[in-house]
């Protein structure tokens, strides 16, 4: 390893590889959402819930983030993930209990992103 004289250190470019654990880990758990998600089995939907789920990559000021939502049912998901009223064919009012789809997901996911990222690589190079 080079040594380096603090005098250096504005030339130093250290990098580190987030992204890339980012995009895994959201790919993967799109991945579980698409599985683990209640199906829908309505005939007069194009595209079944499951099926929606997308991953979208944003720029912020304080870097870059993952996104994932249901691009086709995005209505669906609150309601699915926390329950909901409806009213049935005898005019009652029925409430439908909530399937935790989401927040399962996210635990399952969650420490073996944190590990990736505690574990991350760190390039430094002289410019």
């Amino acid at each position: 390893m080079k040594n380096i004289d603090i005098k250096d250190f504005n030339q130093l470019e250290v990098k580190i590889d987030y992204d890339s654990i980012m995009d895994k880990y959201s790919k993967k758990a799109k991945n579980i959402l698409v599985v683990e998600s209640p199906k829908s089995n309505r005939p007069n939907r194009a595209t079944p819930y499951s099926q929606g789920w997308t991953v979208n990559k944003r720029l912020t000021k304080k870097g870059s983030e993952r996104v994932i939502w249901n691009e086709t049912n995005w209505q669906l998901t609150h309601l699915l993930e926390n329950g909901h009223f409806v009213t049935n064919v005898s005019r009652h009012i029925v409430w439908v209990r909530p399937r935790k789809h989401i927040k399962q997901t996210y635990l399952s996911v969650k420490n073996g992103y944190i590990r990736a990222m505690q574990k991350a690589k760190i390039k430094a190079d002289l410019k």
